[in-house]
């Protein structure tokens, strides 16, 4: 008898999971099923799917299929892949809130059970978004969902990627285990000698990265805002497109201060970013929400320097102060600061 199979039912190929993925796959079989949602054209990380690792292991559902079609595709994928095979146990881990993919989630528990004799549900999800006007509609459908889980799906334990909000969570599920994205162990580095053109490197400058999109909840101002608070010399470059673009270039030519040079460079590739944020000193993400907030941990895999606000669910990756740090969402004093002791760690050491 095989010892175990983990069952990554997920939204899209995503290779910010692939770290977590491994670990499972350490003392466990692995197989992944991929249902986007129906309007996803395509998952920004679906693109990777061939380039990945477990790539045997992968199965894509097509969402515009009916419900009996699907199914049929889950019982064939699985059926030539274990075939004749018991498990001691066999874990579901997913993603899904709404009710159709959560009946399909019902469904393949009901086909592992001819696998093994002990099959567990376990939801992996992100924070709970409690702050803004949409807080209640949102809390009713999470609940609902959470409490169809609970009692119908009969799930007893949920994984979380951050720590942000687990009291909300805490209402429904006595056990909770953290497990953050991770990156690949298995995977090379990247390395490349690709930079932005303009960029110049100066030991008395701060270079700063914002990825993103320009929007109030992403909080792009109060970067600027902190920075121009800033005594020393600061490079900021803005990697995202959105609503705010135009009154942040306005802010910008208003304050005209000499201490900071401010470029928009819109929307970029994200493996064309990935191949740059090294070549920055410091990576800052100040939402007033974001679940976890994937290009901190690219950040951290590349040695950049990562300040977050503390809505950011990556800021369980900084715990240790190494790696970066956290300030209250929102306080432009405490941001300004976080900057000035990092310039001050990085360059007048020098």
């Amino acid at each position: 008898m095989n010892n175990g199979l983990s069952i990554v039912f997920d939204n899209a190929p995503s290779s910010h999971k692939e770290g977590f993925i491994e670990e499972e796959a350490i003392n466990n079989d692995i197989l992944i099923f991929h249902l986007p949602k129906i309007n996803d054209k395509i998952h920004p990380s679906e693109r990777y799917l061939d380039k990945k690792l477990f790539k045997s292991s992968r199965f894509r559902i097509n969402p515009r299929d009916n419900i009996k079609q699907i199914k049929k595709q889950i019982s064939k994928f699985l059926k030539n892949k274990i075939s004749g095979k018991k498990y001691q146990s066999i874990s579901i881990i997913y993603s899904f809130l709404d009710l159709k993919r959560l009946y399909l989630v019902r469904f393949l528990s009901k086909i592992c059970e001819n696998y093994s004799s002990q099959v567990q549900l376990i939801p992996y999800f992100e924070p709970i978004r409690l702050n803004d006007i949409l807080v209640l509609p949102r809390i009713i459908k999470v609940c609902f969902s959470l409490l169809i889980q609970k009692f119908c799906l009969k799930v007893k334990k949920l994984y979380l990627f951050s720590n942000l909000n687990r009291f909300f969570y805490e209402i429904f599920f006595d056990q909770i285990f953290l497990y953050p994205y991770k990156d690949s162990k298995l995977k090379n580095k990247i390395n490349t000698q690709e930079i932005i053109n303009s960029f110049n490197s100066s030991d008395k400058c701060l270079n700063i990265i914002f990825i993103g999109q320009l929007i109030k909840r992403k909080d792009p101002l109060i970067l600027l805002k902190a920075s121009i608070a800033l005594k020393f010399k600061v490079k900021i470059s803005f990697f995202g497109v959105g609503p705010l673009e135009n009154k942040l270039k306005k802010f910008v030519k208003d304050q005209n201060h000499s201490n900071i040079e401010v470029k928009f460079y819109g929307f970029l590739d994200n493996q064309k970013l990935i191949r740059i944020i090294n070549e920055y000193d410091v990576i800052v993400l100040p939402s007033r929400f974001d679940g976890f907030g994937f290009v901190i941990s690219e950040a951290i895999k590349y040695g950049t320097y990562a300040i977050v606000s503390n809505q950011v669910g990556a800021k369980d990756l900084l715990c240790n102060g190494s790696k970066g740090s956290v300030f209250r969402a929102g306080s432009k004093n405490q941001l300004k600061n976080q900057l000035s002791i990092h310039y001050l760690r990085t360059k007048i050491r020098k």
